[in-house]
């Protein structure tokens, strides 16, 4: 491990009585936060390289950084490099252990989170401890008690045979790749391949006939513990983990997800450490399995239909209606997370195209989609621009992808973290406007229930030609009869009071506004400014 003791002292032990209120009070539950994924491996830049444009991500209005997995692993064709070779050491392409040290701190210097993509199962038939585990199995055979107390072969399922066990188990057996000819492939259920160089032995496989970690073997328990701590120790903010419905021991198949497990011995032993102020994400989708989802400090909830998921955050599509009349059902999957006590993680969709609008008109619609996403949908993600239909592929792209609506985002993205109104979890009541093709609502405080306070009012136009809105507040009492423009740093439009209170907003083609404006106690009282 590169981390010395001074730095697990430091960094990682805080107090217990910490751990519990860590995972309710939480970094990511203080603010809005802004996250941006950097595939360093995949686009070949080193984390000195990525270091040196972090000052560039900050400016743009990115709170948090997600270096996609920096362990060292297997070939980049196996999990687009998310195959370890050692999971506790850095993958040399992208630099050395010191450099993953300054590159957490160059990011904390400039008030970034620092996240990982992570996924404590997968493994590469090349891994030095794999190797270790097929000469066990070879010399003392598939039981586990034969084994050595320490053998890494105690981490995975092994059989004698590779018939099917138990009726879940597919019956296809196939025999292990050569190292350099991993690849990436879905097994669906699982399956038993059988390795020569273990004695003929079988492993128990989920993806690409590569070897798992069972996270429900003791072994493999307390290995995932270390391996979580040790991460913990080098500075990193919080974790996004890849794939756990796959984990063996938790799934497949996933009708037997059992996510007891991953909380167990995944969440609480990172709620444990520095005070409970390192974050567990996962990839888990619209609260498909709600244990899962309770458990996790934050799930996706994507613009894609989820099979037992709730409804997705599909903004194009009301983009192209030119209606928002589907947006609030849509963040129901938001809400529901949030009342679990977790983070919703929503992500535009660059991919998206609008055929009815010109080519002119394609950023407008999609920066339309990330500012509605951003501004309602509680952690922004942005993972992938869709730039010459790379998306998230594998391969050496070249330079990182800046999104061109990354500059109109950026006051978006900063406005957001400037009031509590906006942060993950406030209220937000819809508001009347003069229009069905524009969306108001206030967010940070409920009608009958705003103190002296500031709310913030968002404000989206999806109709593609200009709209002078008015929005109507007949359910709340307002202080001042001027907002902030929060986007601007500027006052904002004026609040009426004639007919009840009411505000006159114009926003261009595919707009949008946001901004502060100040509750009153009183139910009917509007002070003079």
């Amino acid at each position: 491990m590169f981390c010395s003791g001074t730095i697990l002292g430091a960094l990682v032990f805080g107090q217990a009585a910490g751990a519990q209120a860590g995972a309710q009070n939480g970094w990511w539950h203080t603010s809005h936060f802004a996250e941006k994924v950097f595939q360093a491996r995949a686009y070949q830049h080193t984390l000195n390289e990525t270091a040196g444009m972090l000052p560039d991500v900050k400016s743009r209005g990115y709170s948090v950084v997600n270096l996609d997995w920096p362990v060292m692993s297997g070939p980049v064709n196996l999990y687009g490099g998310f195959g370890p070779k050692d999971y506790y050491h850095v993958e040399p392409l992208i630099g050395t252990d010191e450099d993953w040290l300054n590159f957490v701190e160059v990011a904390h210097s400039l008030d970034l989170k620092v996240v990982s993509w992570f996924n404590p199962s997968y493994f590469w038939t090349g891994a030095t401890d794999f190797k270790t585990a097929e000469a066990h199995i070879t010399e003392y055979g598939v039981d586990s008690s034969s084994l050595p107390p320490d053998s890494p072969a105690r981490w995975f399922r092994w059989a004698t045979t590779c018939k099917p066990s138990t009726a879940g188990e597919s019956g296809h057996t196939n025999t292990k790749p050569r190292d350099e000819d991993a690849d990436s492939f879905y097994n669906g259920n699982g399956r038993w391949v059988m390795d020569p160089d273990a004695g003929g032995a079988c492993y128990w496989s989920v993806f690409s006939d590569q070897p798992s970690g069972d996270l429900s073997i003791p072994e493999w328990q307390e290995e995932v513990k270390r391996i979580f701590t040790h991460w913990v120790g080098t500075g990193i903010d919080g974790f996004m983990l890849d794939a756990p419905y796959d984990y063996i021991g938790v799934g497949p198949p996933k009708s037997d997800l059992d996510a007891t497990l991953i909380r167990e011995v995944i969440i609480d032993t990172v709620h444990a450490l520095r005070d409970g102020q390192v974050a567990v994400f996962g990839e888990e989708y619209s609260s498909r399995e709600p244990d899962l989802a309770r458990s996790l400090d934050g799930s996706i909830v994507g613009n894609w239909e989820v099979e037992g998921g709730l409804r997705s955050l599909d903004v194009a599509t009301l983009i192209r209606a030119g209606s928002p009349a589907e947006l609030e059902s849509m963040l129901e999957a938001v809400d529901a997370l949030h009342e679990m006590g977790s983070v919703a993680r929503t992500r535009p969709d660059f991919c998206q195209w609008y055929d009815d609008f010109s080519e002119d008109d394609q950023l407008p619609a999609n920066v339309l989609q990330a500012a509605t996403i951003a501004m309602l949908g509680g952690y922004y993600e942005l993972m992938s621009t869709c730039q010459d239909d790379i998306g998230a592929g594998i391969g050496d792209f070249g330079d990182y992808e800046i999104w061109a609506g990354e500059a109109q985002m950026a006051p978006v993205l900063r406005a957001m973290r400037k009031m509590p109104a906006l942060y993950p979890g406030t209220s937000r009541s819809v508001v009347a406007s003069n229009s069905t093709s524009a969306y108001a609502a206030v967010r940070g405080c409920k009608p009958g229930s705003c103190g002296q306070e500031q709310a913030a009012l968002v404000v989206l136009n999806f109709q593609n030609s200009p709209q002078t809105l008015e929005v109507r507040f007949p359910q709340f009492a307002l202080q001042a009869q001027v907002s902030g423009d929060l986007l601007t740093d500027e006052d904002g439009p004026s609040i009426i009071q004639e007919d009840g209170l009411h505000m006159s907003v114009t926003l261009p083609p595919l707009g949008f506004g946001l901004y502060s404006i100040q509750m009153s106690e009183e139910p009917t009282a509007v002070l003079q400014i």
